[in-house]
């Protein structure tokens, strides 16, 4: 459903989607590549109310890969040491 929201809102394709918390809520992310470059569109999950629409640049899309490497670096950390915790 949230899909189809997003889709209603930028003519394009879908890049990526996730499910992320942002600000206290659930909102499904969509990176939608249209002829103008990349639009994402932020669809809040529990009531698919469109929370925000944003053309993306080059720099905006580098640092959000930026974030999600380091998101993910932190994630693997967090899990190594709750691993060592148990031994």
């Amino acid at each position: 459903k949230a899909k189809e929201i997003a889709g209603q809102q930028v003519q394009g394709t879908i890049k990526s989607s996730e499910l992320e918390k942002e600000h206290g809520k659930m909102i499904y992310s969509f990176d939608i590549r249209t002829a103008a470059g990349i639009t994402e569109v932020n669809i809040d999950a529990i009531t698919g109310a469109v929370i925000e629409v944003k053309a993306e640049n080059a720099a905006d899309e580098a640092k959000e890969k930026a974030e999600a490497k380091k998101e993910k670096h932190n994630k693997k950390n967090n899990e190594k040491n709750e691993e060592n915790e148990k031994h």
